[in-house]
């Protein structure tokens, strides 16, 4: 399947809502933070006594999803163990919010630790790509330079 063809939450990670207030659904969540509660400004907005106001929050990397218990009344569980403080969410768990049950899908985490698994130590990142773009686009000029330098020496040169 060509990238154009991928759909988005193959490549983005998302949670898949299978049981609770607003029925199943899917949720993307791109690289950042979210909030899950009855807030209006909530990403995750769960309408339910259950849930508090800000009940949870989620902080999404290239890692894997990192969740933290907000304090709330009926509290936060990670495959059937309540999260006290933070605790990362892995790619095929079970995350519970008052009666709200979702399915984590982080494809790029699930890489990540297979490579891991495997003994891999050295991966690449999207920082790491951009930083050696950085010093690739700073060798064409520096090469240009030289060139147009040993041109004109050996223009000087001849002239002499």
């Amino acid at each position: 399947m060509s990238r154009e063809s991928t759909p988005l939450r193959e490549i983005t990670p998302y949670l898949r809502q299978t049981a609770g207030p607003g029925g199943e659904r899917v949720v993307a969540l791109p690289l950042g933070e979210h909030l899950i509660g009855r807030e209006a400004g909530a990403t995750l907005l769960l309408d339910h006594p259950d849930i508090s106001r800000r009940h949870a929050l989620l902080r999404v990397s290239d890692d894997g999803i990192e969740v933290e218990d907000l304090g709330s009344k009926n509290g936060v569980m990670i495959d059937g163990e309540r999260v006290v403080g933070r605790r990362v969410l892995t790619h095929g768990s079970v995350l519970q919010v008052g009666g709200a049950i979702f399915e984590a899908y982080h494809p790029g985490a699930l890489v990540l630790q297979a490579l891991r698994r495997a003994g891999e130590s050295t991966v690449t990142r999207g920082a790491d790509r951009a930083a050696s773009a950085a010093e690739v686009s700073l060798r064409l000029p520096l090469l240009a330079t030289a060139l147009l330098l040993g041109v004109v020496i050996a223009l000087l040169w001849r002239g002499l």
